[in-house]
């Protein structure tokens, strides 16, 4: 499976490539801000700063977006198309690294500055897929028992189609309707120019298609190159599972012929130690009575009075009072 995982490992969704190109752009980080913060309306251009993170998580991973807000206010967006609470985790990392380098580009050393204190964040996600039991807002608070303590707290905003606004709810719009186009299409170059023309159509994302339509189509044109392949790799990982399967199912099915052939001896088995068992009981429950009669045959010549008979036979032979009577009376008879 490394092949898999490297390939996992190169893999870069269109969403999160046209995402990052899209707000690099600051005046469509402005939108996307007030878009975000509608209540804020004198943010300006000026008053925003990219602070996104490059290679410095695990295995050179990165975040999508991050920036500064008038340098106090640190915001981070990430697209995500599958859902899944392991954005919390990466947030949470983001987020201590950002503050990390804005501490260390402020104040140069968070050890030479007693009043310095955590400035605030706001943290987004931006979802793209199709599920409509989205949380809008996702909290650690919501993943452990309610009586677990903590001492940290990370909460989440989740933008989706139905409460994002402005240019979000565009960038979420593009992302589906590529997504359906190439449900059609497939990975092709036709998928790739009907997907931007509709879009353009619709108004969505229009500006920046308009201004960066060539990087669109080879942002997507690569990623189709990479989907294919890895649609090429997973039927065949599908061959390979179904072969596997397939021999699997017949050892299984020998297996169960094996155990069904075991059962049948076990079951004649059982059949012969029942059937010794009831003539074992038989030549017992004869042996016993034989040996009743006896003892009561003998206690009479031995003129014991009856009712010590009946007495022993119910102490030696766990018979009832009644049936003990009943068997002397019928051997005096």
């Amino acid at each position: 499976m490394d092949g898999f995982e490297n390939k996992l490992k190169m893999l870069r969704t269109y969403k999160d490539t046209v995402f990052c190109d899209l707000f690099s752009d600051k005046e469509n980080l402005l939108e996307l801000y007030k878009s975000l913060n509608p209540e804020d309306s004198s943010c300006t251009l000026d008053d925003l700063s990219l602070i996104s993170l490059r290679n410095v998580l695990l295995n050179g991973a990165y975040n999508d977006l991050g920036f500064l807000v008038r340098d106090q206010l640190i915001v981070l967006v990430e697209a995500q198309s599958t859902w899944n609470t392991t954005i919390l985790f990466r947030v949470f990392l983001y987020l201590a690294y950002t503050c990390r380098e804005f501490a260390a580009g402020k104040y140069g050393s968070i050890h030479k500055n007693s009043d310095l204190k955590p400035p605030p964040a706001k943290l987004y996600v931006v979802y793209t897929g199709d599920r409509k039991d989205i949380p809008e807002v996702l909290s650690t608070r919501d993943l452990y028992p309610k009586d677990e303590d903590s001492d940290y707290h990370i909460r989440v905003r989740i933008i989706r189609g139905d409460n994002a606004l402005g240019i979000s709810h565009e960038y979420i719009s593009f992302c589906k309707i590529v997504r359906d186009v190439v449900k059609v299409e497939g990975y092709t170059d036709i998928a790739i120019k009907k997907a931007i023309t509709i879009c353009e159509n619709k108004n969505i994302l229009k500006k920046y298609l308009e201004k960066r339509k060539v990087e669109v189509a080879r942002m997507l044109s690569d990623l189709f190159d990479q989907d294919a392949a890895f649609d090429a790799y997973i039927e065949a990982l599908k061959r390979e599972l179904e072969d596997e399967h397939q021999n699997e199912k017949a050892e299984l099915q020998n297996e169960k012929v094996e155990l069904q052939n075991e059962k049948v001896e076990l079951q004649n088995e059982k059949a012969e130690l029942q059937n010794e068992k009831v003539e074992l009981k038989k030549q017992l429950t004869e042996n016993r009575e034989a040996d009743i009669n006896k003892y009561i045959k003998l206690a009479i010549n031995l003129k014991m009075p009856q009712e010590d008979i009946i007495q022993n036979l119910e102490k030696d032979f766990e018979l009832s009072y009644e049936e003990s009577k009943q068997r002397v009376l019928s051997i005096i008879k």
